[in-house]
């Protein structure tokens, strides 16, 4: 399966194919945070990244669906003040 930029794969990806695309995306954080020393992601933040729904990312965890909601937006909001921070040359 190929995706186009404009494409995220969990929109084209069967069900199977989308649940092996998270743990993919859970590995390959881990093998980051083991071997370039990178800062350790949540769970489900890497899960959103994957495409998955903090519904989803909820029942997956077993966390509350608030909570997952919650640490989603809070890291989407650190994002971009992160950036416009930089596009402003701070």
């Amino acid at each position: 399966m190929v995706f186009t930029m404009a494409e995220k794969p969990s929109e084209v990806a069967s069900p199977t194919e989308r649940v092996l695309l998270g743990i993919l995306a859970l590995l390959a954080a881990e093998r980051d945070e083991r071997v370039d020393g990178a800062t350790p992601r949540r769970t489900e933040l890497i899960l959103t990244d994957a495409g998955f729904s903090a519904r989803e990312i909820a029942k997956l965890t077993g966390k509350e669906y608030e909570a997952v909601r919650s640490s989603v937006r809070r890291t989407a909001e650190a994002k971009k003040a992160a950036g416009k921070k930089r596009s402003n040359g701070r």
